[in-house]
């Protein structure tokens, strides 16, 4: 593999040309070594580098992390996964509960079938993308974002509007469910009080669910492609559902996460805060297609959707909050087992096209060099060419997996 030096240039080359990312970071993984790349601008306004110590909003990829704490939370309690969410919440003391939407053809008492699990494999409940809050507001209660306080905010009341288990639809409403669950568990301690103990035994020192700004920590401004360039998003970012979207942190840090669910889910003792059981029922005993497979060439697990390259078992998410655009990749089982990569991007969907770029090079020859690609597909003059890839007439919710199953997934032997 060529030096840090040489995949900076390199990412540095990418990165010049689309004016309107202001920078990314990147966090390279191999052999369970985590390496930081860097490139571009943390503030674009003010010319501040990104430096591999930036927080980045890693918005969908929080997915991953909560789920993995959640499925050990519930077991520690001795909560089974196929438990009611109506029943928890009952039991946890809320109000709230899953019914199901006004004038819809559902049975009421499908509403009882929700389980804990399908809040996080995304087949019961709704809300596709979450909307963010500014940092100069007062950020909602969890309950607010389910119980219509919010329409103002895009937010309209969470109801069950399909039959629970048996379609997957990408779904944030789910998440919020889970950290309502968690927080009335805990007496209504924040989520990142509750979390952190978990993060710390994860290595995750860098990572953090508080969306407001911490002292000594430096965080880079999201940016938002308009018609005349790029600007800063209200106060530089906005603030998002901890568990749905609301992570920031380093690269760095949350490939120390995914170094320790691959190698729990080879070694029975665990690794870092993460058990056997815990990786083994995300990644593998749960694994559903129910339309994953065509939404991302990827079958959906427990907050993290899984794909095959060969022989390769690869962990792979992505992530789009405003002005921020993500993914990462790690091989837990195969040839190129320890290894992978988490990119995050300051920009809007031009970033897409960025990081499918950097993903190619990453996993390519050059790089990590990943078994069960067909590298010829990624080829200027190939159907999955970057610049042949349109996001004109698609959903703004969809254009991040869809850039990243056409562009990179697409070239996957399976």
């Amino acid at each position: 593999m060529s030096s840090q030096l040489d995949h900076t240039v390199r990412l540095s080359n990418i990165l010049h040309g689309h004016e309107h990312v202001a920078g990314i970071s990147v966090a390279l993984i191999k052999d369970n070594l985590s390496f930081g790349l860097c490139c571009g601008y943390a503030k674009k306004s003010a010319q501040t580098p990104m430096t591999a110590s930036h927080f980045m909003e890693c918005a969908s990829l929080s997915k991953t992390v909560a789920s993995a704490f959640a499925v050990q939370y519930f077991a520690s309690r001795n909560i089974p996964l196929d438990a009611s969410v109506n029943d928890v919440l009952k039991d946890v003391g809320s109000n709230w509960k899953i019914v199901t939407a006004p004038n819809c053809t559902l049975v009421s008492d499908c509403a009882d079938e929700v389980t804990l699990k399908m809040l996080m494999n995304h087949t019961a409940l709704g809300m596709h993308y979450v909307y963010g809050i500014p940092l100069s507001h007062q950020f909602p209660s969890t309950l607010e974002f389910l119980d219509g306080s919010l329409v103002q905010r895009g937010y309209h009341p969470l109801y069950l509007e399909r039959k629970p288990g048996l379609s997957f639809e990408y779904s944030g409403g789910g998440f919020i469910v889970l950290q309502h669950i968690l927080e009335c568990s805990e007496g209504n301690c924040s989520i990142q009080e509750i979390m952190k103990p978990f993060l710390d035994s994860c290595d995750m020192n860098e990572f953090s669910f508080d969306g407001s700004s911490q002292p000594g920590v430096e965080y880079a401004h999201g940016q938002l492609a308009v018609d005349k360039g790029v600007q800063p998003e209200d106060g530089g970012r906005l603030s998002f559902p901890p568990l749905a979207a609301g992570g920031l942190c380093t690269p760095l840090s949350l490939s120390m996460f995914l170094v320790h669910l691959s190698e729990a889910y080879s070694n029975p003792e665990g690794s870092g805060g993460i058990s056997h059981h815990t990786a083994q029922y995300m990644l593998s005993n749960s694994l559903i297609d129910l339309g994953a497979m065509d939404f991302m060439r990827a079958k959906m697990g427990v907050g993290v959707f899984v794909t095959r390259a060969g022989e390769n078992k690869i962990m792979v998410h992505q992530a789009a909050n405003d002005g921020f655009r993500g993914m990462y990749m790690m091989c837990f089982d195969g040839p190129n087992k320890g290894n992978g990569f988490v990119i995050l991007a300051n920009g809007d969907n031009p970033a897409v096209y960025l990081q499918c770029k950097v993903a190619r090079h990453l996993l390519g020859p050059e790089c990590l060099h990943f078994s069960g690609i067909d590298f010829d597909q990624w080829s200027d003059n190939s159907s999955s060419d970057i610049s042949s890839f349109s996001m004109h007439g698609l959903k703004q919710e969809t254009i991040v997996n869809l850039g990243l199953k056409e562009l990179v997934l697409s070239a996957f032997i399976k």
